[in-house]
C-alpha cells in the first residue's frame, strides 16, 4: 500500500502523524506500507527526508520525492514518452531554474501533453493549466515566443479549437 502525502513547507508535526497513517494503514490492509512525500521545495524535502525513530528498532523513513529527484525535461521527443512526468518536470524546476530553462522545460511538456493518447480534453487542459500556471511572468513570454514559432503545430481539434480561442 501507499500513502502520498503533497507538502508546501515542512510541517514538524508531520513527524508525528506519518508514523500513525502507516500503522493504521498496515493494520487495516495486513501488507507492507510506503510513505511517499512529494514537495516543490528541496529544503522541505530535506527536512522530511529525516528517519522518524518511533522506538527500538523501528524507523520510518519517508520516500521523498524533491525537485532534485525529478529530471529536468527540456526535449519534447523524452516528454512525449512519459507526459505526466513531463508535467511534474515542470512543476518541480518553474521556480528552481532560469525562465529561459523552466520554458524550455514548459514547452516539452506542452508538447507531450498535446499528443499523449491516453489523456482525453479535460485531462489535456488542466495539465496545460497546472504547467503554465507554474511558470512566472518571463518564463510564461519565453514559453510564448516558443509555441509561436516555425510553422502552426496544431493538427488535433482539440488544439485547434483552444489556439483559435486564445
Amino acid at each position: 500500500a501507499m500513502i502520498v502525502e503533497s507538502q508546501l513547507d515542512f510541517d514538524p508535526s508531520k513527524l508525528r502523524v506519518w508514523p500513525a497513517y502507516v500503522a493504521l494503514l498496515h493494520r487495516t490492509l495486513g501488507i507492507p506500507v510506503l510513505l511517499v512525500v512529494i514537495t516543490l521545495d528541496q529544503k522541505t524535502a530535506e527536512k522530511c527526508r529525516q528517519p522518524i525513530t518511533i522506538g527500538p528498532g523501528f524507523v520510518l523513513r519517508p520516500l521523498v520525492l524533491g525537485p532534485s529527484d525529478v529530471p529536468s525535461i527540456t526535449d519534447p521527443e523524452s516528454a512525449s514518452r512519459n507526459p505526466a512526468l513531463a508535467v511534474l518536470s515542470t512543476l518541480a524546476h518553474a521556480d528552481n531554474v532560469e525562465p529561459a530553462e523552466a520554458a524550455a522545460i514548459a514547452f516539452a511538456a506542452v508538447r507531450a501533453i498535446e499528443d499523449a493518447p491516453s489523456f482525453d480534453d479535460e485531462r489535456k487542459r488542466d495539465y496545460h493549466d497546472i504547467v503554465c500556471g507554474a511558470l512566472g511572468d518571463a518564463a510564461s513570454r519565453l514559453l510564448e515566443e516558443l509555441m509561436n514559432q516555425g510553422e502552426p503545430r496544431y493538427q488535433s481539434k482539440f488544439a485547434r479549437r483552444y489556439f483559435d480561442e486564445g
